[in-house]
């Protein structure tokens, strides 16, 4: 079973960043509460349910200067990619 970390949302943002063991269910699961068009930004796959749930324990606390509400983000979807990417790399 695979295990993603996503950064999803509208083209102008916000973005959410939470987690997944199905990118496309959760994404359509989205959508229907959105009357924007929802899309993956970026996502970074995870060997096991621990690592991908720590994972975005991180980000929500790195960004949470950034917070709007729940796993809402005020940020770019260029930023939201770069910071999944730069927390990879050290996790």
């Amino acid at each position: 079973m695979s295990f993603f970390v996503y950064a999803i949302g509208p083209e102008n943002g916000p973005v959410k960043i939470g987690f997944t063991n199905n990118l496309k269910k959760r994404l359509k699961a989205i959508q229907t509460g959105n009357s924007e068009k929802i899309e993956v930004f970026y996502s970074e796959q995870f060997d096991s349910k621990k690592d991908m749930m720590e994972a975005e324990r991180i980000l929500h606390k790195t960004l949470s200067h950034k917070r709007l509400k729940g796993e809402w983000f005020d940020i770019s979807p260029e930023d939201a990619k770069l910071e999944l990417i730069h927390m990879k790399m050290k996790y």
